[in-house]
């Protein structure tokens, strides 16, 4: 449980920062004020992001053998990281959003379903290459 929740931690951390990064401050105030559609605007940001997210979650499988987390397990951690990263971590960090703004915060933060489904691949992709 405590592995699946620290890989959890890293891959929203590591694709928070890879939105961040690929987006840019302006981008991300757009997107919470419009709508998390207007990412797709900007490609490198969602590019960025997914890729942190599957590479992290592949890193943290393999590294992880055979007690990795469970794929689900670790999507479900991560949505919950997301729904934390909403509800507390963004208001705390920008003062002008509050909790009202959480729904759309999370689906900027879950770069609109696109994080979960990396985070789903790449905890799944040393299962599938396993050799029998």
């Amino acid at each position: 449980m405590i592995a699946t929740l620290a890989s959890a931690a890293a891959v929203c951390v590591a694709s928070w920062l890879g939105l961040f990064l690929g987006a840019g401050n302006v981008c991300l105030q757009r997107s919470v004020s419009i709508g998390p559609l207007t990412l797709f605007e900007h490609p490198l940001a969602i590019a960025l992001a997914t890729g942190m997210a599957f590479v992290i979650a592949l890193a943290a499988a393999a590294l992880r053998g055979s007690g990795q987390p469970r794929p689900l397990s670790l999507v479900a951690a991560v949505l919950l990281g997301d729904a934390i990263g909403a509800l507390i971590l963004a208001p705390l960090a920008v003062g002008e959003l509050t909790p009202l703004h959480a729904p759309v915060v999370f689906g900027v933060l879950a770069v609109v379903g696109l994080q979960p489904i990396a985070t789903l691949a790449g905890a799944a992709a040393p299962r599938v290459l396993r050799p029998a």
